[in-house]
Parts: structure tokens; C-alpha cells; sequence
């Protein structure tokens, strides 16, 4: 229906359309020119566990740069989509409609995932093999994959729990989504959901105040009384996004009533009418408010992940503290994108889906990025430290701000460097005190000292030990891991037998039309520096070999 106002933020959607059909062009990647399902031999294959809109777009990732990728759907056909293609049209998506540009059939048709998908199979589990490939339900026959992508996303099935007095009640009961404490209500408006996306550090701040006010004052206005008290900040639970409500409350044809469900009676539903600012089950008002429908706003069951190793589990590194809250630490060849959070906004079908994907896209064909689960879990334990000052777990809440500079440094910085972090590429540059080049490297004739050598004759050999691993022949190559790597070390496997030159080309975990060319001889050089001489008692793992 249209309104008066439409005629002011019309011009506005329309421009952000453009924008997204400019920005689509120009960074979505190129559907694949052959749609038989067929990826290159050499290229890893990704496992896809849900065909929604999650689900679909990471595979359209995969499919556009070149990866061959298999999506995996426990229900029909009619199923694509997820779970919001079965809910009233009302109320569908968080977010703004011109924001929602992944439309799941047509990304799913163009990029051909016809005959990549398979329907009517649950994933129950996802297991590996010798190789560190991923088998689907102990089933090798759907395939062997790299990479494993849940995408299961966080609504299952209805929850339709059982309240007092449900049988007297004597008309209908159907159900919707959930509203069971003060929620921020946020206007469907485009600059808001942008600029609550990027909140800075993904918890109530300082500055919070600033988003909450204007919306006090600009929003709620003369209905200020219905937003949550002072104490209940807006990033420390899921608002409700919808621009009618205050419309209808104003206009009288809805009523807004905080309570606590007593239960059915014939004719409606008994409540107990508390004050703002009363807690949930806290002193209040009885009262009946009489209905002809009830329709129950109690959510939907949360999709379970327990198809995943039961490492991925233990705590204090389960879901959702895992490594930028997508990955496990002891598998980062496991993304698990939009299934983990507890409170977001905009969480659906928008950009970070890519920027995982890429990311996982970036560990797979250049293991050499992938960060330690050692150090994984200690980047973990220091978001947590920096985030210890707000009112929700740490990762509860995780925005773009916070996403892109991480995924950022785990795709550039570890590639140039060989390091996970700034912290320690300072104290490689100033306590190791060399940084060695591939133009550095010439052919060698001797394997270097056995490492019982003092640590600054070992500095100085550096360059013989990649010489003999880069350019040495296989005895040669074999003599030096046995010199300088630890025995029980399976980071030492991918160096064997290494060629000269392999230019590997990988994408960029922001901009997936840039890719990068990576050289083993300069992985090798920067990871054997990382290893040697900071983490020797570390046990190293990564989760598939070379």
C-alpha cells in the first residue's frame, strides 16, 4: 500500500539498488561457463550442509571461483531457500528489502547449482579420512571434500510449546515469531540497518547511547514509554525490525501490553501486566485480554550442529567462541556461517557470507595462511579480554568492523608474512632480526647444522635450510626436515619434495575478483622462521596435507 512517506524514501531505495546492481557486478564472482557440475582436478571441493539463503551463497562463492562444490538439504525440493521461504510474507527478513539482493532460486539457477544440489539427505555426520578429506554421513559415495561449510543457519522447525488452559480456549491458535521480553523495536529503514551493522565493536559501548537516543527520541517519540529501560542496551539482544508498529499503536488499532502469560481462558488469554523496567515473572497486574485468535510468538528450534567432530565442542572453544566466530580452532577447513550467533542484525543473506567463504576458499588453497589452533584459541581468549566490559558474551554480537580487518590480516598479512598476527610479525622483525626473500635463495649443496646448533648459528643458516628445501634434491630436502623440524611435526609434511616455483593463485577474502599469486618458496621461508624460532613446543597441526 502506498504511503505519503514513500515518496521521500523512494529515492533512496532506488539509489541503494543501483549501488548493490553496480557493486554485484562488480564484485560477485563470475558464474562458471560450464554448468555440468565439474570443477578442476586440482581445485579442493566444498560440502554445503543447508540449500537456504546462507547456504546457496556461499556456494555460489565456491562455483565462482572455480571450486567444485556439492550442497547437501534434508528436505524437498520446495525447501531452497530455508526456512524463510515457508513463513508468512509479513514477516520475513531482519533487514531491509533492498538489501536482500541474494534471492536464493536465482542465484542458485545462474550459477548452476541444479545439479549440485542434494535433496531429502540430513547431514547426521561429517567425519575424515586418512587424507583429511570430509566424508558425509560416513557415506564416501557422495563425495570427498576439502572443506566442510555449515550452513543450517539458526530457525529450524517451529516451536509450538504447551501453555496452561491451551485446550479451553475455544478459538484458533496459529503460530509466528517470537516476542518474549522488551525488544528493541528499530524502523525498517536503510541508514539505520547500515549503521547498526557496523557498530565498532560489536557490544554496548560508551557510544551506544548515541544509536539509542535517536532512537527514543525520532522513533518511539511520544511512545517512548514501550522502549526497553536504560539498562537494556540495543546490541544486547535481536530487535524486532518494523516501521508499522508505531503506526498502528499510534493510530489505536494495536495495543502494546508488557506482561508475563498466565495462561488460556475461553475466551482469550489471562497475563500478569507489568511496569517498565520490571523484570520478566517480577510483581504486576492481572488481567485478561480477550482474543478471537491467538497466534503463539515462540520462535523456531534451533538447527543442531552436532553432524560436526565432537572436538569442535569442547569447551571452552565451542560454539560460538570459535576463531572470528565461524571457525573451529582444531578445523579451520570447517566454516559455520550464520548458525552460531545468539543476537544479531542484518544477519541474513548479506556480505559477510562471501567474506567467510572466501576466507575458508583462501585456507584451503594456501594452507600456509591457516592460523595454528594454538593460536586460534589465544585470539579467542583476547577478544574475549577486549570485549570483557559488555553486558553480553563476547561473541554474541560480532560486526563487520570486527570481521574485515581480522579476515584482512588472515589473508594479506599471513600471506606476505608467514604470521598470524601484527604482534608477532614485531617480534619476528626485531628478536629474530631477519627477513628472508626468495631472491635470497640460491642452490645449496650442504644440509645445515642439526639443531642442537646455538640459535644465533641457526639465524645464520637460515638460508641454507631453505635452499635445501626449496632447490635441494629429495635426500637433501628429507635431511633438512629431519635437521631442523621436530619429529612428531605434521607442519613439516607439505615441505617435501617442494618444486622450485608453484604459483598458486588464491582469492582475496574481501575482494574476490583480486587474487593473489603466493610462491611456496616464500610460505616456506616465513612459516619455517614462525616455527622455529617461536612455537618449537607447539604442536603444530593443520587439518588437511599438501
Amino acid at each position: 500500500m502506498w504511503r505519503p512517506e514513500d515518496v521521500v524514501t523512494a529515492p533512496f531505495e532506488a539509489g541503494l539498488a543501483a549501488f548493490q546492481w553496480l557493486a554485484n557486478k562488480a564484485l560477485a564472482p563470475r558464474p562458471p561457463p560450464s554448468q555440468n557440475g565439474h570443477a578442476p582436478a586440482d581445485r579442493p571441493r566444498i560440502a554445503v550442509v543447508g540449500a537456504g539463503i546462507t547456504g546457496v551463497s556461499a556456494a555460489a562463492q565456491c562455483v565462482g571461483h572455480g571450486f567444485g562444490v556439492v550442497l547437501f538439504e534434508a528436505g524437498p525440493r520446495g525447501r531452497l531457500g530455508g526456512i524463510w521461504t515457508g513463513v508468512n510474507d509479513s514477516s520475513k527478513l531482519q533487514i531491509h528489502s533492498a538489501m536482500y539482493r541474494f534471492y536464493p532460486a536465482g542465484v542458485w539457477s545462474r550459477y548452476g547449482l541444479e545439479g549440485r544440489t542434494v535433496f531429502d539427505t540430513k547431514v547426521t555426520t561429517a567425519s575424515q579420512d586418512a587424507k583429511s578429506r570430509w566424508v558425509i554421513n560416513d557415506d564416501p559415495s557422495l563425495g570427498r571434500f576439502e572443506g566442510l561449510i555449515a550452513a543450517v543457519g539458526a530457525c529450524g522447525e517451529p516451536k509450538m510449546p504447551h501453555i496452561q488452559g491451551m485446550g479451553d480456549f475455544v478459538r484458533e491458535i496459529y503460530h509466528s515469531s517470537q516476542l518474549s521480553d522488551d525488544k528493541w523495536i528499530i524502523p525498517r529503514n536503510l541508514l539505520v540497518d547500515v549503521l547498526l551493522s557496523w557498530n565498532v565493536l560489536g557490544q554496548e559501548t560508551v557510544f551506544s547511547w548515541v544509536p539509542e537516543l535517536l532512537l527514543r527520541k525520532l522513533f518511539y517519540r511520544d511512545l517512548e514509554e514501550l522502549s526497553p529501560p536504560k539498562d537494556k542496551g540495543i546490541f544486547t539482544d535481536t530487535p524486532m525490525v518494523n516501521s508499522e508498529v508505531m503506526r498502528h499503536l499510534r493510530s489505536g488499532r494495536a495495543e502494546w501490553v508488557r506482561c508475563d502469560v498466565e495462561g488460556f481462558v475461553k475466551d482469550g488469554v489471562a497475563v500478569k501486566q507489568r511496569a517498565r523496567g520490571v523484570p520478566a515473572s517480577g510483581p504486576g497486574k492481572e488481567r485478561r485480554v480477550g482474543a478471537d485468535v491467538v497466534v503463539m510468538a515462540t520462535g523456531f528450534k534451533r538447527p543442531s550442529l552436532a553432524f560436526l567432530p565432537d572436538d569442535c565442542f569442547e569447551d571452552p572453544y565451542g560454539p560460538l567462541d570459535w576463531y572470528l566466530q565461524a571457525f573451529p580452532p582444531m578445523h579451520p577447513s570447517v566454516c559455520a556461517i550464520n548458525c552460531t550467533y545468539v543476537s544479531a542484525i542484518g544477519t541474513v543473506g548479506n556480505w559477510h557470507i562471501g567474506i567467510y567463504t572466501r576466507t575458508l576458499l583462501v585456507f584451503l588453497v594456501d594452507p600456509f595462511t591457516r592460523p595454528a589452533p594454538w593460536w586460534m584459541r589465544r585470539w579467542i581468549d583476547m577478544t574475549k579480554v577486549l570485549k570483557a566490559a559488555g553486558p553480553t558474551s563476547a561473541f554474541d554480537f560480532f560486526t563487520y568492523l570486527e570481521l574485515i580487518p581480522n579476515c584482512e590480516r588472515a589473508g594479506e598479512s599471513m600471506r606476505r608474512q608467514g604470521i598470524f598476527s601484527v604482534l608477532r610479525d614485531c617480534f619476528i622483525r626485531f628478536f629474530v632480526g631477519r627477513t628472508v626473500s626468495s631472491g635470497a635463495i640460491s642452490p645449496a649443496t650442504t644440509v645445515p647444522p642439526g639443531p642442537d646448533s646455538q640459535q644465533k648459528k641457526i639465524v645464520e643458516d637460515i638460508d641454507a635450510v631453505l635452499r635445501a628445501l626449496c632447490q635441494g634434491g629429495a635426500e637433501e630436502q628429507q635431511g633438512a626436515i629431519e635437521a631442523y623440524f621436530l619429529p612428531d611435526a605434521a607442519f613439516a609434511h607439505p615441505f617435501y619434495r617442494v618444486p622450485r616455483f608453484q604459483p598458486t593463485r588464491v582469492p582475496g577474502a574481501l575482494f574476490p575478483r583480486r587474487e593473489h599469486v603466493v610462491c611456496s618458496r616464500d610460505a616456506i621461508a616465513a612459516i619455517y622462521r614462525w616455527y622455529r624460532f617461536l612455537s618449537p613446543r607447539i604442536d603444530f597441526q593443520i587439518d588437511s596435507r599438501l
